[in-house]
C-alpha cells in the first residue's frame, strides 16, 4: 500500500528500466487487486471453518439453531468480505489521490 501511495505516476514517454522499477510500477498499477488478493486466503479459511462447523453442528442442532447458525456465519463472513473490499477500495483511492495531488497543472 505505500507504494501504490507514494510511487510517482510515469508518464507516457517514460519507460521502465530496471527490475524494481518495473515492479513497484506493477503494484502502484494494481494495488487493489493486490490487497484483495491478499486477503483471500482469510475469506477461503473464514469459509472452511463455517463449512466444517456446520458439518459437526447438524447432528446436533434442530433445524431453526442451524438457521440461526447459518445466518449468523454468513454475517461473520460478509465481515471478512467487506474489510478486504474496503481495504482493496482504500489502496486503490490512496494511489489516485496521490496521483492527483501531484499531477502537474497544464492550465496557462
Amino acid at each position: 500500500m505505500l507504494i501504490a501511495s507514494f510511487k510517482p505516476k510515469k508518464s507516457d514517454g517514460q519507460n521502465s528500466k530496471n527490475f524494481v522499477d518495473k515492479t513497484t510500477t506493477f503494484i502502484k498499477e494494481n494495488a487493489g487487486k493486490l490487497v484483495f488478493v491478499a486477503h483471500l486466503p482469510v475469506l477461503i479459511e473464514e469459509a472452511l471453518a463455517s463449512y466444517k462447523g456446520f458439518k459437526m453442528a447438524k447432528p446436533l442442532l434442530n433445524k431453526t439453531s442451524m438457521n440461526f447458525l447459518y445466518r449468523h456465519c454468513g454475517k461473520a463472513f460478509l465481515s471478512y468480505l467487506g474489510s478486504a473490499v474496503a481495504l482493496s477500495f482504500a489502496a486503490r483511492a490512496a494511489s489516485w489521490l496521490h496521483d492527483k495531488i501531484l499531477q502537474p497543472n497544464n492550465t496557462k
